[in-house]
């Protein structure tokens, strides 16, 4: 009992009038649960939690192993930073454009642009840029610059991460711990098809659910993106929802094997 007692000589303070006890005690409550409810609101040095995102620093928590890379998993890395950066995407249009007068066979056939784009966009992309950055008076932001260019093949590799305040691990080390931090979810628009035959796409909102196999951080010189290669579930067969309307997912039916990459900022993080 003692706690109560000792919060009954709080709400006796609230007394101003004897006259009316119950009326005090109500009003100051109320004044005190809206003082800090604003101070918390509003003045930084008093939030709890997680801090605002100025005063958070991604970066990583473990040492780092270098490799060299290349190839097609090098170019899904590379792809992966170029299509979730706005300044792109009239690059992204004027690509395909390109695609459709060079192929005019398949104009038509969206999925086999699509697919020709992901596997020619950063070459080409490198190629177009340098074309701009020869003409007189260009303006091209400095972003485009760096990330155009491709970055190192030497790719540190981490098996953890901090990225939002958020603490992300690779599976492999999940398993060496007590805690789960390599779990992801991530909402994207993505072309779909009804039939592998299928050549009319059509572009939802899509969810995925998939494990952080790898953290990668790719070096563009004046900036490094973090970036995650995870195995993804696949969603017709790999995610279903029960009776009680949780989410089942089985994470040995993998899938989007020539998409595995997706940026560290673009995920949250599930268990």
């Amino acid at each position: 009992m003692y706690p109560f007692e000792r919060y009954m000589k709080v709400c006796k303070g609230y007394v101003r009038s004897e006259r009316h006890p119950e009326g005090c005690i109500a009003e100051c409550y109320i004044a005190e649960e809206a003082i800090e409810f604003l101070a918390e609101l509003l003045l930084d040095d008093k939030t709890v939690g997680i801090p605002k995102e100025k005063y958070i620093v991604d970066k990583p928590t473990s040492g780092a192993t270098v490799e060299s890379v290349y190839g097609k998993e090098f170019q899904q890395a590379h792809l992966c930073g170029l299509q979730n950066t706005d300044e792109f995407r009239s690059y992204f249009l004027e690509h395909m454009e390109h695609l459709k007068r060079e192929f005019p066979k398949y104009k038509k056939n969206k999925k086999w642009l699509l697919d020709k784009q992901n596997m020619t966009f950063g070459q080409w992309v490198k190629e177009r840029v340098e074309s701009q950055l020869a003409e007189p008076g260009c303006d091209i932001p400095e972003i485009v610059r760096w990330l155009a260019d491709e970055p190192s093949n030497e790719v540190p590799k981490f098996s953890g991460y901090q990225i939002g305040g958020v603490q992300y691990n690779t599976k492999f080390r999940d398993d060496l711990r007590s805690t789960q931090s390599s779990g992801v979810y991530l909402v994207a628009k993505t072309p779909q098809v009804a039939t592998a035959r299928d050549k009319n796409l059509i572009t939802e909102d899509m969810s995925f659910y998939g494990v952080i196999v790898e953290i990668w951080e790719l070096d563009y010189g004046h900036f490094r993106v973090p970036i995650f290669k995870c195995d993804w579930v696949e969603n017709q067969k790999g995610v279903r929802v029960d009776d009680l309307g949780f989410t089942l997912v089985n994470l040995n039916r993998k899938g989007y094997l020539n998409d595995s990459f997706v940026l560290g900022k673009s995920v949250e993080q599930i268990f």
